[in-house]
C-alpha cells in the first residue's frame, strides 16, 4: 500500500511540475477607454499604443513600461492609428485619418509635439514599419485598382 501512496505522490508531484507556471498579469492602464496596438520602445522603456476617446478620436499615446501616468503624444481632430517607434526611439511612425477620408503616413517626436506628413496624395496608406537603419519607412497603399501595394518612403520626408 506505501507504495501505491508513493507511487501516486511520484505521478502527482511530476505532473504538477510540468504544468506552466502562470506569470501575473501587470495592468499598464486602468481607465474606460480602449487601447490598441501596444508597441515596445527599442530600449524597452516605454509602450506606444492609440487609444478611443469619448469623443471616438483615436490619439497616440505612451506610458512607461514599469507603469506610471500616461502620456499624450497627439492630440488634434483625427484619428492616429498603429504607432511604430523609430529604430533610435526618438520617433514614431503612423498612420492617420484625415478630413477628406484618406489614410496618410505621419511621424511625430516620441515625447509629442510637431507632426511631419510623409505621404499626401488622394490614396489611403496604411501599417508603417521603420527600415532597420532608421532611413525609410514601408507601408502599403490601397490603389485606384483597389489592390494593396507595397511602398516606401524616406523617414524625414521628401525624395
Amino acid at each position: 500500500m506505501k507504495r501505491i501512496v508513493l507511487g501516486f505522490a511520484l505521478f502527482c508531484f511530476s505532473l504538477i511540475s510540468t504544468l506552466p507556471i502562470l506569470a501575473q498579469e501587470i495592468p499598464l492602464t486602468s481607465d474606460n477607454f480602449n487601447h490598441y496596438s501596444p508597441q515596445w520602445s527599442p530600449g524597452g522603456d516605454w509602450i506606444a499604443y492609440y487609444k478611443t476617446l469619448a469623443n471616438n478620436i483615436r490619439q497616440i499615446y505612451k506610458v512607461d513600461s514599469g507603469g506610471g501616468p500616461e502620456q499624450e503624444i497627439t492630440n488634434d481632430a483625427f484619428n492616429h492609428f498603429y504607432p511604430q517607434w523609430s529604430p533610435d526611439g526618438n520617433s514614431i511612425a503612423y498612420h492617420k485619418l484625415l478630413a477628406n477620408n484618406y489614410r496618410q503616413i505621419y511621424r511625430v517626436p516620441a515625447n509629442g509635439g510637431i507632426e511631419t506628413g510623409l505621404t499626401s496624395d488622394l490614396f489611403n496608406h496604411f501599417y508603417p514599419e521603420w527600415s532597420p537603419n532608421g532611413n525609410w519607412i514601408v507601408y502599403h497603399k490601397l490603389l485606384s485598382n483597389n489592390y494593396r501595394q507595397i511602398f516606401k518612403i524616406l523617414s524625414g520626408g521628401g525624395s
